[in-house]
């Protein structure tokens, strides 16, 4: 089992809260693309039948510039998402093979569930400092 520091841990909250935020955003990005105001305009045809002769049609379009700008934000957002949620399997993971039952107990308490450590220690009947103590020891 590789390392991984306490900071690394520490960042899951912070992920798990970005990840909510980006899909609340996500979802906003796709009502905007949904409701895009319909542009008239003009092109270049030929008819139908010989001789196809040009002619000038009217259609209506979304805002290309417009779409393609939503569009491009969300695929980043979408990306963001993948890494983000790549980082957090990789700390649940590490945490979930540590073969020491109470110290994996801890750890997904502290680190995933955002308790505090002394909250954890007293449910557990140990000092704060041993949980301290503890923690302190999967970086050595």
């Amino acid at each position: 089992m590789s390392a991984m520091s306490i900071a690394r841990m520490r960042a899951y909250k912070g992920l798990a809260l970005e990840l909510k935020h980006l899909k609340e955003d996500i979802g906003r990005l796709e009502i905007k693309l949904g409701t895009l105001p319909a542009i008239a305009s003009k092109v270049q045809s030929s008819a139908a039948e010989y001789p196809y002769l040009p002619q000038r049609v009217s259609v209506e379009a979304y805002d290309p510039i417009r779409a393609d700008k939503l569009q491009r934000m969300k695929i980043k957002k979408e990306a963001l998402i993948d890494k983000i949620i790549s980082d957090m399997e990789e700390i649940e993971e590490y945490i979930e093979a540590i073969p020491d039952a109470k110290l994996r107990y801890i750890l997904r308490e502290v680190y995933l569930k955002g308790r505090s450590q002394t909250s954890v220690a007293y449910e557990m009947g140990m000092k704060p400092s041993s949980v301290s103590k503890m923690i302190s020891k999967i970086e050595n």
